[in-house]
């Protein structure tokens, strides 16, 4: 089985969105959510372990077969994107089509 890894750099651009993961993370509610993915609805989990430091990412395509998993680890070295036996650019897909958390 094949890992995927993947740092995603905070100023690192890509087709032009921003690939900011805390961000992106940032979008997924703690616990579980309903989302809209490109007009479909999902089904996203969101916990954090650490003190914050690492999170997990699950979702899923409610009436659908499309899914999604990762981690993600706040290191010292940078932000570590873990995806689950997807390629990460599947998880980011999803990531950047949900929608921006609302300012409080």
């Amino acid at each position: 089985m094949r890992r995927y890894r993947r740092r995603v750099d905070g100023g690192a651009r890509d087709g032009g969105r921003h690939d900011d993961l805390d961000a992106l993370v940032a979008r997924v509610p703690l616990g579980w959510s309903r989302q809209l993915v490109d007009g479909r609805a999902w089904g996203v989990t969101r916990v954090d372990r650490a003190g914050g430091r690492a999170s997990t990412i699950d979702g899923e395509e409610l009436g659908g077969n499309r899914r999604m998993s990762a981690n993600v680890w706040r290191t010292d070295a940078g932000i570590l994107l873990r995806p689950c036996e997807m390629p990460a650019e599947q998880v980011l897909e999803v990531l950047r089509a949900l929608p921006e958390p609302r300012p409080s």
